[in-house]
């Protein structure tokens, strides 16, 4: 029997292929663009909302949330909460995204300037300091002034989706920028939650903990590029910072740090090995035409080209693009559906408004964030302290400073920390965040509209 001979240049996809592309690509795209993100945590939290408020839902979804799930390791059983496993372990995954962004952004990115930094650092303090004086002010005589961490930290996610609205209009130093401001903000916060929020400590395993950090920076100065060391090191640093009474999302930040940020192989060499390469499977398609799928030698040469890309790229580029669809479109969302469930009643509605959680965060985030990043931005930029991007000016440093009152994630994660065996107040501070998110939102993206709106098909001129 005669074997059929393939042709890859004659190869067309079937018409199922050609509908099924055409179904997947919007989903592709959606998934690829910046506001994706910030839509699903707007989707997660309104469903979880409607769950946790609905008489016949609330019920099961409290129980969705408080299930456990566990697993068993020879003799050892490990049981948790489905909410405990969100907030202790898939944020961990979140953290390590920050902490490579940290990393790639002293390395190449704007902190790399001490003269941009310094910008920076000082924007993020004062980000994090007024707002957490404002909410200390409002509950110093109050059994609620522990509860400071609260509306300190910015959301990335919510922030970036917003201005992902205006990236045509706006420099994109800016955006950089804010990031920048959001990396120091994360990095704040979780040094506050490993300080303040730790209900108990234990020497021994923290000792244990930074031992396996220093193991790690270990095998990155050896030259291990493979994932499988990071990930078995990573999961014991994560268990003993747990067992240490320190926030296990802390070992997220640490062992992105240990993650190597040097290609294997220059790019010089890259692209003569490539070049090389390139033309070795020319010279087998000219001679062979074989499908692919029947001649191993084509198969090869493409295996090595993908080897390749691999050595001419690094673990910190790698991973931290093959984590971030998981995070944005898969673990935050889920974070939003775990912990932004609150049963809103009237009685609840009238008591917050004027409760002192409830001012301390609305105006921490709204206000405190405001003054807290422009003021120390506009004098750095006034007084020649320090120098701020090329193309933002004194509108644009507004802009972030109402936009940095988006305090979704971190701000809930806090108050889960701070209020453990007060649901009432848990309520009221997560309302409160909700709404001071939602008025910094509003406030950001009508500001923006209005320093880029178009003025007889111009652009509007900033100063």
């Amino acid at each position: 029997m005669k074997t059929p001979q393939h042709n890859n240049d004659s190869y067309h996809p079937s018409r199922i292929e050609k509908k099924f592309t055409q179904m997947i690509s919007p989903v592709e795209r959606f998934a690829e663009n910046q506001i994706a993100s910030s839509i699903l945590l707007l989707i997660c939290t309104a469903l979880a909302l409607i769950l946790a408020t609905n008489d016949y839902t609330a019920p099961i979804y409290s129980r969705i949330i408080n299930a456990h799930i566990g697993f068993t390791l020879g003799e050892h059983f490990f049981n948790a909460t489905l909410q405990y496993w969100v907030n202790d372990i898939l944020l961990a995954l979140f953290f390590f995204i920050i902490g490579l962004e940290i990393k790639r952004d002293f390395l190449v990115g704007e902190l790399r300037s001490f003269s941009k930094t310094s910008v920076v650092i000082v924007a993020a303090i004062g980000g994090m300091l007024v707002p957490a004086l404002i909410f200390y002010l409002i509950n110093h005589n109050t059994p609620y002034n522990g509860a400071w961490g609260i509306p300190i930290a910015t959301d990335t996610a919510f922030v970036l989706g917003i201005l992902a609205l205006f990236r045509h209009r706006l420099p994109k130093t800016l955006i950089a920028f804010v990031v920048a401001i959001s990396i120091f903000d994360d990095l704040g916060a979780i040094g506050i939650i490993a300080v303040f929020y730790t209900p108990h400590f234990s020497l021994y395993y923290f000792v244990l903990a930074m031992l396996t950090f220093v193991l790690l920076l270990g095998t990155n100065w050896v030259g291990v590029r493979r994932p499988w060391p990071y990930i078995i090191l990573g999961i014991l640093l994560w268990s003993a910072t747990e067992l240490s009474g320190v926030h296990g999302t802390l070992a997220g930040i640490l062992v992105a740090l240990t993650i190597p940020a040097r290609p294997e192989s220059g790019s010089r060499l890259i692209l003569r090995q490539v070049k090389h390469l390139v033309s070795e499977f020319e010279h087998i398609q000219n001679n062979q035409h074989g499908f692919i799928l029947e001649d191993d030698e084509q198969y090869m040469a493409l295996k090595k080209m993908r080897e390749l890309t691999t050595h001419g790229t690094t673990p910190l580029q790698r991973w931290g693009s093959a984590l971030e669809k998981p995070v944005g479109l898969f673990i935050l969302p889920l974070f939003a559906l775990t912990n932004a469930g609150i049963n809103i009643q009237f009685s609840l509605l009238n008591k917050a408004w004027q409760h002192p959680i409830a001012l301390g965060i609305f105006f921490g985030l709204i206000v405190g964030k405001l003054v807290g990043i422009s003021l120390p931005c506009l004098l750095a930029k006034y007084l020649g302290l320090g120098q701020l991007p090329d193309g933002i000016n004194s509108r644009h440093i507004i802009g972030i400073g109402l936009l940095s009152g988006i305090g979704f994630t971190m701000s809930i994660f806090i108050s889960d920390l701070s209020f453990v065996n007060s649901p009432t107040e848990l309520a009221i501070a997560k309302l409160s965040i909700l709404g001071a998110s939602l008025a910094a939102g509003v406030l950001a993206f009508f500001w923006f509209k209005w320093i880029t709106q178009d003025t007889n098909g111009l652009k509007k001129p900033i100063v």
